[in-house]
């Protein structure tokens, strides 16, 4: 059985530790690691840090979570703001010195390497982004 909870922050990046605090209250509620509340908090902190700083050049949104609870948690993350697909990102050059890299696309790493799934699809004009953390 599975719980879900939808809740609406302005697309600001003080908003991120009041999401951050939810995923954190929904996890250990149900009983998810330490480690997996990290991974978790990490990856939606990336997604709605990029969210707040380029989805909206020049005015102001929201951004509209969903999170289904139960033997993982599947967190919707919606915006109105400029498409884009962080799947289809490259790999960033992590081999190379830091100096020889291209600016971005380290968080959208971080988000692929701290959850299960990630998918994507641009639908009735709105990005929506799930992160998939399964229970250990």
């Amino acid at each position: 059985m599975s719980a879900k909870t939808n809740f609406i922050v302005p697309a600001k990046k003080d908003q991120i530790s009041v999401i951050s605090e939810i995923i954190k209250q929904l996890m250990s509620t149900s009983g998810f690691s330490l480690k997996e509340i990290l991974e978790m908090q990490l990856a939606a902190e990336e997604a709605c840090t990029n969210i707040a700083l380029y989805a909206y050049p020049g005015t102001q949104g929201d951004i509209h979570i969903t999170a289904e609870i139960g033997d993982r948690l599947i967190l919707s993350i919606e915006d109105q703001g400029t498409p884009f697909d962080p799947t289809k990102c490259n790999a960033p050059l992590l081999q190379s010195n830091a100096d020889e890299r291209p600016i971005g696309g380290l968080g959208i790493y971080l988000i692929k390497t701290c959850v299960d799934e990630v998918c994507y699809e641009f639908r009735d004009g709105k990005n929506i982004l799930r992160l998939v953390k399964k229970k250990a």
